[in-house]
């Protein structure tokens, strides 16, 4: 990293460790699993990494115990998701009551991915198709390329 220029370094789960086509119960442990893996490497050097974290998002209760959990037990600081949940993009409806309800601001790692975001749109497009619902910052990621 210093040969490079680099000061600090993201840790965060690989696109597809997010785990979304799991069962709710299953895909809670994997993130927890994930997490907890990061959050390890994190410590080993805290000065240099950042860790972020991953949520079951097929269950909005089961994310918010585990945006809890990593954000008070593990010290991660941002949550990645990936667009699509079990064929639902962010846009669709679906239950957020819950995420209302945490009211927490942590910031969100958003990957791009071509079903929800098509190459054509760029990172303003793909910002007014987040759903209003979320309180989360968000950092999109590639928005406009391949991710």
């Amino acid at each position: 990293m210093d040969r490079m220029g680099i000061d600090v370094q993201a840790v965060s789960p690989a696109p597809h460790q997010t785990y979304y086509r799991c069962e709710p119960g299953e895909g809670a442990e994997l993130a927890r699993t994930v997490n907890e893996r990061i959050a390890e490497i994190v410590a080993q050097r805290p000065e240099r990494f950042v860790g972020l974290g991953t949520v079951p998002l097929q269950d909005a209760g089961l994310a918010v115990s585990e945006l809890d959990y990593w954000v008070k037990q593990l010290g991660l600081r941002c949550v990645e998701i990936n667009p699509s949940v079990n064929g639902l993009d962010l846009t669709q409806q679906r239950d957020r009551q819950p995420a209302r309800d945490h009211g927490r601001g942590e910031p969100s790692h958003l990957r791009r991915r071509d079903a929800a975001f098509p190459e054509a749109e760029g990172p303003a497009a793909a910002r007014r198709r987040l759903p209003r619902a979320w309180t989360m910052r968000t950092a999109p990621a590639r928005i406009a390329g391949s991710a």
